[in-house]
Formats: structure tokens, C-alpha cells, sequence
């Protein structure tokens, strides 16, 4: 079976045929895409990974100068402006080279309105600018209540409403004021959202924050220019900076001639963005003693740079600063809790469906669960996923802008890898407790086995009666078979009187499990990744441990019909997935896993996205 893998490049279109009678998939149609599930109308469209999500601009990755060396740092400091950030310029030393991979990253900076999407569909807090007239009120009763307690204390030391009052209050009172975008700024760039804001939106969009080497690829390709166009500044129309003489916000795309080599806006000016770095010192920085002119004379200045891991790292420049900040090498440091007017966000997206979706889902709901009782890792490298996103274009607004109003997905993560225990050790130990395999997420139904949308563990159980410690274990398909000579009744299970057993709700999520599945048979069993809660659970071969390696152990899903018969007897061709992945054990050895699911290709609808897909189904 062939496999379409990572970053696929086709060299003449595909063409689509549904097999009507078989059990798997033809690869076809134009366009590049793939069509499964449903017959007639009713179709799962797949599409190879380079359809990107909307509004992106996907980048091959490759080599990228990161930093300044300090002789560069040091002619910067012409004037006394320039030499006040000596501290934050210092912290882009040394100058290295670096490689990122591919990727792909927003040609815009995240907007107004795309957030409204965000707010609207979680109920997160909209950004504080959006609420002028409930914040000018709250300022005017904050000062009106300072100036009585100064008329009933003179001693009393007044307090000023300032940026930390003002985000303190908004915090508290968000909820209970109206808010609205102001008027004629939907298409400006998002501001007063912290960091944990920007990966919220991120996430939620199915995307991510890029890195510092991203960023700086993304603007300024494998070469070393200063600014995203080149090294001469001219930026009064290539940049929204201090030098435009305002600071009044614009449009996305307003300065098209500043654009980076591969077309990516704003990226000098506009507002600071947000990166997903912390903000530590590059591998060998060391300090720097730098010489330069003062009014009082020559100077020797060993500066400290403000390193701190909890800061994350923020790029660009506003209009509230000038050119020297808008360097692409020019790197700040900024607590994740700041919001201010002059610090946004730009997303970025991994090349691989559903990678970036569960890396959140990992950070966010897996990694604390109290639930993940192995300590269990997962291989995101090996992710298999279907995604698409839902978007508008609005009218009046820049070429490949695109607001996001939803993201879909259907993934599994599979374990990083197994410590090297004999195979048939794994299969007897998860009769104690089930091995966890990996983790299945979606965001629609699934039929078979029926799971809601969610999070779930998938892990495994080989069948037979729990081990008791020190104790030969009991064998499932043993106890309806008496050993020769046994009296009547010798060797059965004992059978709790009426009344006896203990209430379900008293048990420990691992007994409740017991009881719930069949002990019977080898089992795939899905869990609740908060509580470990049993879901429901599917028949599964016994795993193979131990099976070697090859090239095409990247994973795939299969799109196939089955043959079934509806509640009138009459035949259908039902829609199922099988999703195929595999455990690393070593570097030559792997634990292959597959499974199957039951969908709804209508109600699924069309335009899923996915890397790996098989083109037969055989």
C-alpha cells in the first residue's frame, strides 16, 4: 500500500472513482483532492496537506540568520535615543544561523473582527479598547471615589487610574458592561490581549503562535536584511512606525510596499506580535562592552540584558516606537500578562493536519489531567488527522484575507513510545490496568464506536480475568471449562449475593472499568481524558509488540464503504475510517495500531484536509 506522505507533491492531477461494490477507496477527482465516504452527493472530500488554512502563506523553511553582532549594535548607537535601549539591543547578540522547517504563517496580522469570532464561539474576554465608554465611566466614578476618601483623610495618599488599575477593573467587570468593536475598526489589528489571549485565539483557530526563527524567516527569507524590504529604511510608506507622525491604528495591509520577500504584511510596525518563545538569551551570548559617543564624552557601557524565561518574546515594533525598533533583529522581552495598544498577534500553522491541534490539546487538557495515571507522552510527529476550517471573506478588505468562524477535527496521537518490555509482558500487564495507546479527538460524531465530541484515551486490554498479585491468574475463556476431576462447582468464580456488590459511584474509575467492559474479549477502550471515566469500548486484536519498522510506518487513514443492512432489511454502503498508526518501541521496531470508525459522511459534509491517505484502500 502506498502512502501520500509529509509535504506531498503531485505531479499530474488526481482523478476520482468511488468504489461501489469494494471496501476501498480510488483516488481521483481534479483539483488535487480525494473523495471517500458517501455515494451520490453526499461526499468526504480530502485534500493533499498544501491546502493551507485561510489566510496563510505557506514557506518551504530553510536557512535563517538570527541576531546582531555587537559592532552592529555598537554603530547603532548614534544618538542618545538609540543608545536608552542599549540593554534590549544587546540582547540580540551573537548573530548565528539557524534552519527552520516548513510551515506556514498568517499574511496578516490578526484583526478585530477575526477575534470577535473567537470571543463570540468561547466566551473568552473581548480586548478592553472595545468597551471606550464603560472604561471612561469606571475612570470617572474610580476618580470621583479617590477624591472623597482625600476630603475625608487629608492624609490619604490618592491614587491614579492608570494602565494596571484599568486592566484590573476590565478583568473584573468585563461581563457586566456592553462591548462592541469601535466603529470603522474591524479590519485593525487586535490589541490589548495578553499572551495567554493570543494562544487561546490560536488554538481555537486550529493554529498556533510562530516561533522567533519563524518570525524572522517569514521576514526576511535566508538573507540579512534590516528591515522585511531590504536595509534602507524609507518606511514612512512601508511601515506604520513612530515616523509616520501618528499613532492612530490602521488597516491590515495598509503598507503593501513593506511587504517581506514572500509577500507576508505589517511585519515591521503596526503593533508588537507575540511569540510563542520565552524570552532567554540566544546559545553563547555573552557580555558585551560596547563604545560610543555621549554629550559628555566617549563611554564604555557593559549592558545586562533583561532575560527572563517567564517573558515571551514580541516582535515588530508599533507606532508608538521608531524604526530602530522595527528591525527584524530587534527582539523584547514582555510579561505574558501585559496588554497595552501597541501588542497583537499573527498566527502560524504546522505543515502536518492536526499537529498543532494536539500539541494543544496535550498543554491543555492531557498534560495536567490527574487522569494520565501512566505518565504517558504522545508522538505528535506521528499524528494521523483529518481538519478543515470554515471562513469568510468580508467585503473591502486585503487580498487573501480571510476571517476564521470555526475549525474541525478528527485526530489520533498515538504514544511516544514503550519502554523495551516483552511483547507478551505488555499484553498480560494491561489486564491490569489497560495500556494507554494514544489519544483520539474530534469535534463531530463518531457512530461506531459511539463517541460525542471530545477527548478520549484510546487504550488497550488483552482479555482475561484481572491478575491477582502472587496469584496464577484467572483465564477468561477458562471458567466454562472444568479441569478433569474437579467436583461440581469447583473452579467457578464465586457469584456476589444479591445486594452484595459495591455501588458503582464508591468505586475508583480503573474498578468501575472492570466491571463495565467484557472481560471476555481483547478490547480498545475509550476514557475521558479529565476523569478517566469509561466511554465505551470496541473489539480489537491483540496487539503485535514487536514488528519491524519500514519506511511507510508514518501512519495513514483509510477511507472505505462496508455493506450493511438498514432496520428494513434493505442494503446501504455505510462511510467508515481506519485510522493506522504506530508506537516507536526503538528506531527499528514499532507497535502498528489500527482501528476502525463508523461516520456519517452526509452529515460530515466536504473539504477535509489531511497528509496521509491511502490511495486504493487495499
Amino acid at each position: 500500500m502506498k502512502t501520500l506522505n509529509r509535504r506531498l507533491t503531485l505531479a499530474a492531477p488526481l482523478s476520482v472513482a468511488l468504489l461501489t461494490a469494494g471496501t476501498g477507496l480510488a483516488i481521483g477527482s481534479t483539483n488535487g483532492s480525494a473523495t471517500a465516504g458517501s455515494m451520490g452527493d453526499d461526499t468526504l472530500t480530502v485534500s493533499p496537506s498544501e491546502e493551507l488554512p485561510p489566510g496563510m502563506i505557506d514557506l518551504k523553511g530553510g536557512k535563517v540568520t538570527m541576531g546582531s553582532t555587537p559592532k552592529a549594535i555598537e554603530e547603532l548607537m548614534t544618538n542618545a535615543s538609540n543608545q536608552k535601549m542599549i540593554r534590549v539591543l544587546d540582547g540580540e547578540t551573537p548573530e548565528h544561523s539557524s534552519r527552520v522547517g516548513s510551515f506556514a504563517i498568517g499574511k496578516y496580522e490578526v484583526t478585530n473582527e477575526q477575534y470577535l469570532e473567537y470571543v463570540k464561539a468561547t466566551g473568552k474576554r473581548p480586548p478592553e479598547n472595545w468597551a471606550g465608554k464603560a472604561l471612561d465611566e469606571a475612570r470617572a466614578a474610580f476618580g470621583k471615589a479617590e477624591a472623597e476618601k482625600a476630603m475625608a483623610d487629608k492624609s490619604y495618599d490618592r491614587q491614579k487610574w492608570d494602565e494596571a488599575k484599568k486592566d484590573a477593573w476590565w478583568r473584573s467587570n468585563w461581563q457586566e458592561v456592553d462591548w462592541a468593536i469601535p466603529e470603522g475598526q474591524e479590519a485593525m489589528p487586535v490589541c490589548y490581549i495578553d499572551f495567554d489571549d493570543a494562544v487561546g485565539y490560536a488554538r481555537w483557530a486550529g493554529l498556533r503562535l510562530p516561533t522567533e526563527e519563524e518570525w524572522v524567516f517569514a521576514a526576511r527569507s535566508d538573507k540579512k536584511s534590516v528591515f522585511p524590504w531590504g536595509d534602507d529604511w524609507n518606511g514612512e510608506k512601508r511601515a506604520h512606525t513612530s515616523e509616520t507622525g501618528s499613532e492612530k491604528p490602521r488597516p491590515v495591509g495598509s503598507f503593501p510596499d513593506g511587504a517581506s520577500p514572500f509577500g507576508v504584511q505589517d511585519m515591521a510596525g503596526s503593533v508588537w506580535e507575540w511569540t510563542a518563545d520565552p524570552y532567554n538569551p540566544f546559545k553563547d551570548f555573552k557580555p558585551n562592552t560596547y563604545k560610543f559617543k555621549k554629550s559628555s564624552g566617549k563611554e564604555k557601557v557593559t549592558p545586562e540584558p533583561n532575560f527572563n524565561s517567564s517573558f515571551r518574546i514580541i516582535k515588530g515594533g508599533s507606532p508608538q516606537v521608531p524604526m530602530l525598533a522595527a528591525r527584524i533583529a530587534t527582539r523584547q522581552g514582555a510579561k505574558r500578562t501585559q496588554t497595552t495598544n501597541a501588542v497583537g498577534m499573527r498566527v502560524a500553522s504546522s505543515v502536518t493536519p492536526g499537529v498543532d491541534r494536539a500539541r494543544a490539546i496535550w498543554e491543555t487538557d492531557v498534560q495536567p489531567s490527574q487522569a494520565r495515571t501512566q505518565g504517558e507522552v504522545f508522538d505528535f510527529d506521528g499524528v494521523v488527522a483529518l481538519d478543515r476550517w470554515s471562513a469568510d471573506t468580508p467585503d473591502k478588505r486585503a487580498d487573501g484575507y480571510s476571517v476564521i468562524k470555526g475549525y474541525d477535527h478528527i485526530l489520533f496521537a498515538p504514544r511516544n513510545e514503550f519502554e523495551t518490555t516483552p511483547g507478551g509482558e505488555l499484553n498480560r500487564e494491561s489486564r491490569k490496568q489497560p495500556v494507554v495507546l494514544g489519544i483520539f479527538a474530534t469535534t463531530v460524531p463518531i457512530l461506531e464506536p459511539a463517541l460525542a465530541p471530545g477527548t478520549y484515551f484510546v487504550a488497550y486490554r488483552e482479555k482475561g480475568r484481572m491478575m491477582v498479585s502472587g496469584a496464577e491468574e484467572m483465564p477468561a475463556e477458562g471458567d466454562e471449562k472444568k479441569k478433569e476431576g474437579d467436583d461440581e462447582g469447583e473452579g467457578e468464580d464465586e457469584t456476589p449475593e444479591a445486594g452484595d456488590e459495591i455501588p458503582l459511584e464508591l468505586l475508583t474509575p480503573a474498578e468501575r472499568l472492570l466491571r463495565q467492559i467484557d472481560l471476555k474479549k481483547d478490547l480498545l477502550i475509550f476514557t475521558t481524558v479529565d476523569t478517566g471515566e469509561y466511554v465505551t469500548s470496541m473489539e480489537f486484536p491483540q496487539i503485535k509488540t514487536d514488528v519491524k519498522a519500514t519506511k511507510a510506518d508514518d501512519g495513514e487513514i483509510i477511507f472505505s464503504k462496508k455493506a450493511a443492512f438498514d432496520e428494513n432489511k434493505e442494503k446501504i454502503q455505510e462511510d467508515w475510517m481506519k485510522f493506522k498508526a504506530n508506537i516507536r518501541r526503538s528506531s527499528s521496531r514499532v507497535i502498528p495500531i489500527e482501528f476502525d470508525m463508523k461516520v456519517d459522511g452526509a452529515a460530515l459534509g466536504t473539504k477535509w484536509r489531511t497528509e496521509r491517505i491511502s490511495p486504493t484502500g487495499k
